[in-house]
């Protein structure tokens, strides 16, 4: 310990953050960034799963069209050309 400071005269990056906007705001800023974080998280999963159940519910739907299709141009009409 030079200097008396406990540090060697140099302040860890987040004790300097802390000292200029303080405990308060530091502790709201970091509590945002960890919600944010955890949102942001569910909402990538719900994505995934929810474009997971619109792939099983598109092929039940061209296959109960392809099923009551009278003629063969309708049943070709169920499985439009993918872009």
């Amino acid at each position: 310990m030079t200097n008396g400071a406990g540090f060697n005269g140099a302040m860890p990056l987040w004790m300097k953050f802390v000292s200029a906007v303080g405990v308060p705001s530091a502790i709201a800023i970091y509590l945002v960034w960890f919600l944010g974080s955890a949102v942001l998280g569910a909402i990538n999963s719900h994505a995934d799963q929810h474009a997971d159940e619109t792939r099983v519910l598109t092929s039940v739907l061209q296959q109960l069209c392809a099923n009551t299709a009278a003629t063969p141009a309708d049943r070709a009409g169920c499985f439009p050309e993918s872009r």
